[in-house]
């Protein structure tokens, strides 16, 4: 049987890659020589950690970080996905989760999609992460929190945030950071919490605004939607 796909020129490989889970990809190196290298030519990531993963295990990190150090020589990286669970006291853990998107961040990173499985209260991300030239849209969902001093994000222009760990200031300087936001989503899942824009939403560029809190255990129910602009 001719194999077809292995004749195609690198960079299609690569792109075909860049479209199924990580994991897969990288299994793909074990076919035969001319797949060995092909890794380096992905430009989107996608980690997911199973559900039913044992809390505190380190084999979904170690193979994160494999991956990683096998991009060294990628030039770029468009999209990030990592969803994961997180373990209470973990310090290293978090620390290996910046780095990865500092790293990704440095090849020019455009989608940041973050998920932390809710067993514990809050993974905090580091406050460098968040001055970027080229990212255009960033996702937080789960047990992501943020405290964030300075927000620099010019290129930003949609954010999801689905049941984070953010109070009134750190949403409002996280806004005054996005100068070109288009699309803002808030999804909040604790019935006894109001959505953390509640008090005030101001931004001269947005385009669509989505608030969605959870008033049962069966039901979601959207508050807010608008398609104007949100100014004073």
């Amino acid at each position: 049987m001719v194999d077809l796909i292995s004749n195609l020129a690198d960079e299609i490989l690569g792109k075909i890659l860049s479209l199924v889970p990580t994991k897969v990809a990288a299994s793909t190196s074990v076919l035969s020589k001319r797949w060995r290298n092909l890794l380096g030519l992905i430009d989107s990531l996608c980690f997911e950690e199973p559900e039913e993963a044992a809390s505190g295990s380190h084999r979904f990190f170690d193979f994160v970080d494999k991956t990683f150090a096998l991009l060294s020589e990628s030039p770029i990286i468009k999209k990030l996905s990592l969803s994961h669970i997180p373990t209470s006291g973990r310090d290293d853990d978090y620390s290996r989760v910046n780095r990865w998107i500092w790293t990704a961040l440095e090849r020019g990173l455009s989608e940041l999609h973050l998920h932390a499985t809710p067993r514990c209260h809050g993974v905090y991300l580091s406050r460098e992460l968040f001055t970027s030239n080229t990212l255009v849209k960033l996702t937080l969902s789960g047990e992501y929190a943020l405290e964030v001093n300075r927000v620099f994000l010019p290129a930003l222009k949609s954010i999801s945030l689905l049941s984070n760990w953010l109070d009134g200031p750190n949403y409002g300087r996280l806004l005054d950071g996005c100068p070109v936001l288009e699309d803002l989503l808030i999804t909040e899942t604790h019935r006894w919490a109001l959505p953390c824009c509640a008090s005030f939403v101001e931004s001269a560029s947005l385009r669509r605004l989505v608030i969605t809190v959870k008033l049962s255990d069966t039901e979601d129910t959207t508050v807010f939607k608008s398609t104007k602009s949100c100014v004073p």
